[in-house]
């Protein structure tokens, strides 16, 4: 069995413990005291997320407390080394730039469809938001803080251009 053989069989394995997992999300969600309603609604995505990673066969990790940071990075180099490897990469500037504002605009989107929801209360733009530095330097690793209705782009980190 190969190295993604391996990692794909530890995946899947991880999706059968599912009942344990449910017990663990519905504890950790108890937890966090939310309301009713965002709770629902982080279960029936996270159900909805499962089914459909069953269902194209793409290998999952259970994020949860009985592996550290380097356990978790191996595991996840292991099981999606081949779609990582087949990519797509972004190559040229241009690329990378398109890449990173793709990236903003989906955690902009990400907010303004938590606010659409009825029991949300606040302003979505108004709302402040961490934003990759849309610069397109490959070795750049800078974020922003800035509100969601600030994020129209290109989102660059000061001296960055």
């Amino acid at each position: 069995m190969g190295d993604s053989d391996a990692g794909r069989d530890a995946c899947h394995g991880a999706a059968r413990r599912a009942g344990a997992d449910d017990r663990r999300q519905h504890s950790q969600l108890a937890e966090r005291s939310l309301a009713r309603w965002p709770r629902e609604l982080y279960l029936l995505l996270a159900d909805e997320i499962e089914r459909e990673a069953r269902e194209h066969r793409a290998p999952t990790l259970t994020v949860d407390e009985t592996r550290g940071i380097d356990q978790m990075l191996g595991a996840v180099e292991n099981g999606f080394a081949e779609a990582l490897a087949e990519g797509p990469r972004a190559e040229t500037l241009a690329e990378r730039r398109a890449l990173l504002r793709e990236a903003n605009e989906a955690t902009a989107q990400q907010v303004r469809a938590y606010y659409a929801r009825p029991w949300a209360v606040g302003d979505a733009d108004s709302t402040v938001r961490s934003f990759l530095c849309e610069c397109g330097n490959p070795s750049c690793e800078a974020s922003v803080e800035l509100a969601v209705g600030a994020s129209a782009g290109p989102v660059l980190a000061p001296g960055h251009g």
